[in-house]
């Protein structure tokens, strides 16, 4: 955990290298599963647009890629199949994430409903309410990685952009687990089933456990999967060394995802 510890502080002390930017992506790429996605600026309503425009942020055009085992046999971007499900994971900025979403609708032909959203650090948020002494940020400094993430305090700066620094820990976009955010009846209403996996170890748990109960008392029990395990610590699926965890919980969520 030490190593993780120091290169998670190490990674928000540097530069992060520039990659090429989506601008100079070869038309010819489709056979690695490169589209161009448009964007969707008429679907930029309400609080996200007041966010976007006090940031002069923009709807543009951008790209993705598809993947899976027939790729290359079949054409990226190939319409839909009846009844045919796609994972979606919404690792993006969230414009972007909406003009990814209109694409596989709206050009690639899936049924909403058969649109499955994924997501790694996505519990709490940024706003980083839940610090008291006996809190998980606290609890948990020893036994996760990411808690200089939260502290340096860059993440929720980056976000807010010309806004107050409070806004992250206001807004739902931001941190739907916030202890600040004005929760009133019916504000997580609607949600499609969820599967929420986190471990016990994390410093981030008391956010998950907020957003949770937001999530079941405006959908009810039935309509949440919680996942909460011992000993494990921050995005365990995504780490070859958490076994057994990491495969047990794959298996979980894979048989969850056969019975919806």
């Amino acid at each position: 955990m030490l190593v993780w510890q120091t290169f998670t502080r190490t990674m928000y002390a540097t530069q992060i290298s520039i990659e090429q930017p989506i601008e100079y992506c070869p038309a010819g790429e489709n056979n690695t599963g490169f589209v161009w996605v448009a964007p969707a600026p008429q679907l930029v309503v309400g609080e996200l647009k007041e966010l976007a425009d006090a940031n002069g942020v923009e709807a543009v055009r951008t790209g993705g890629y598809w993947i899976g085992p027939r790729l290359g046999a079949v054409p990226a971007g190939k319409q839909a199949c009846a009844g045919e499900k796609v994972v979606y994971h919404v690792h993006a900025a969230i414009i972007d994430a909406i003009a990814g979403y209109r694409y596989l609708v709206q050009e690639v032909g899936f049924e909403p409903q058969n649109i499955i959203l994924s997501g790694d650090s996505a519990g709490g948020g940024w706003g980083n309410t839940h610090v008291t002494p006996n809190s998980s940020m606290h609890r948990n400094a020893l036994s996760d990685f990411i808690q200089p993430v939260f502290l340096s305090g860059y993440t929720s700066r980056a976000l807010v952009g010309n806004l107050p620094l409070q806004t992250a820990a206001r807004s739902v976009w931001i941190s739907p687990g916030s202890l600040d955010l004005d929760v009133a009846p019916g504000f997580f209403a609607g949600l499609p089933l969820t599967c929420i996996f986190v471990g016990d170890a994390e410093v981030a748990l008391d956010q998950v456990r907020a957003l949770r109960d937001r999530i079941r008392a405006d959908n009810g029990e039935n309509t949440l999967k919680y996942m909460e395990w011992t000993d494990v610590t921050h995005v365990a699926v995504c780490m070859f060394w958490h076994e057994p965890e990491r495969t047990m919980a794959l298996r979980e969520i894979a048989e969850w995802l056969d019975d919806m």
